[in-house]
C-alpha cells in the first residue's frame, strides 16, 4: 500500500485530492492529510470518513499537523514518517499548501508573505522530505498558469528562469529580488509580473524542473511535475471560477495515479489540461 502526503489539505484542492484518493479503491493508499491548523485538519478527516461511512474503502486516512512555514513542524513530521515508515516511506508528495492575498489588498508585506509561503515554504518542505521518497516516488506541485513566462516577464527574467543550468540558489535569489523590489515599489520596473502569487508559482514550476534535472541520476528514479488545476471554485478561486473542484483535481490526480512509465519521460514539466504545456 503506497503512502501519500498532501500538504494544506483541510480545504480546497488539497481536501478534494485527499477525498478522491481515499474513495479510490483501484489504488489502495495510506493518505496523510496535513494542515497548519490541527482542529481544522482533524475536522476534515472526520468529514471525509463520515461521508464514506459504511462503505468498504481500501485506503486509510491519517492526520498529522504540518505548518509549512515552521521549521520545527516540518522536522517533526519528517521524523514521524521516518520512525514509522522508514527511509523510503513516501510514495507520493503533493505540495498543495499555499495562500493568496489577491482579494485582501496588496502591500509589500502581503507580497512577501505569499512568496514565503507558496515558494520558500514549499521548497523547504520538499527538501526535508526528499530523503524519504521511495523508488519511483512522485513529487507533484500545485502551480498555476498565472505564473507562465509567456509575455509576463522581461526578456532578461525569462532567460534567468529558463536557464538550463539554473540552480536552486539562483532561483531563491530571483524570488528574494522580487520581494525586495516589492518593498521598493520597483517590481514592474525590474521586469516582474504584477503580483506575488504569479511570481511564487513561476518559482514552484522552475523548482520542479531543477529537481528533475538534479535527481535524474538518482537510483530511485523519482518523478517531478508541476501542474495547474485551472480556475477552480474554492475559497481561493472564488465562487465565480470556471471549474468545479471535481474538474480541478483531474490534472493532479493524473500525475498522482497515472502510469509511471508514461509520465517519467516528462519529469520536470508543467502540466495543464492533461498534457505537458509550455512554461
Amino acid at each position: 500500500m503506497r503512502l501519500v502526503v498532501v500538504t494544506g489539505a483541510n480545504k480546497g484542492i488539497g481536501y478534494a485530492i485527499t477525498k478522491f484518493l481515499y474513495a479510490d479503491s483501484a489504488i489502495p493508499s495510506k493518505i496523510f492529510l496535513t494542515s497548519r491548523n490541527e482542529s481544522l485538519g482533524l475536522k476534515a478527516i472526520d468529514d471525509i470518513k463520515n461521508e464514506f461511512k459504511g462503505q468498504n474503502t481500501a485506503s486509510e486516512l491519517f492526520y498529522h499537523q504540518l505548518d509549512v512555514r515552521n521549521e520545527s513542524s516540518i522536522i517533526d513530521f519528517r521524523n514521524y514518517l521516518e520512525s514509522n515508515y522508514g527511509k523510503k516511506g513516501i510514495d507520493v508528495l503533493v505540495n498543495n499548501a499555499g495562500i493568496s492575498h489577491i482579494r485582501d489588498g496588496v502591500s509589500a508585506d502581503t507580497e512577501k508573505d505569499t512568496i514565503d509561503t507558496n515558494y520558500f515554504a514549499t521548497v523547504n518542505v520538499t527538501e526535508h522530505l526528499l530523503g524519504l521518497m521511495n523508488d519511483k516516488g512522485r513529487v507533484v506541485f500545485i502551480s498555476s498558469t498565472l505564473g507562465s513566462l509567456t509575455g509576463n516577464y522581461s526578456d532578461a527574467l525569462k532567460q534567468k528562469f529558463l536557464a538550463q543550468d539554473l540552480t536552486l540558489q539562483q532561483l531563491n535569489d530571483i524570488e528574494n529580488d522580487f520581494v525586495e523590489a516589492a518593498y521598493k515599489g520597483e517590481a514592474e520596473k525590474r521586469g516582474y509580473l504584477k503580483g506575488s502569487y504569479p511570481v511564487s508559482k513561476t518559482g514552484v514550476t522552475a523548482y520542479a524542473r531543477i529537481l528533475a534535472r538534479d535527481y535524474k541520476s538518482d537510483p530511485r528514479k523519482l518523478f517531478f511535475a508541476s501542474c495547474c488545476p485551472g480556475w477552480v471554485r474554492t475559497d481561493m478561486g472564488g465562487p465565480n471560477a470556471a471549474l468545479s473542484i471535481e474538474e480541478g483535481i483531474k490534472m493532479p490526480i493524473h500525475l498522482i495515479n497515472g502510469n509511471y512509465e508514461s509520465l517519467i519521460k516528462d519529469s520536470g514539466r508543467f502540466f495543464f489540461r492533461g498534457v505537458p504545456a509550455k512554461y
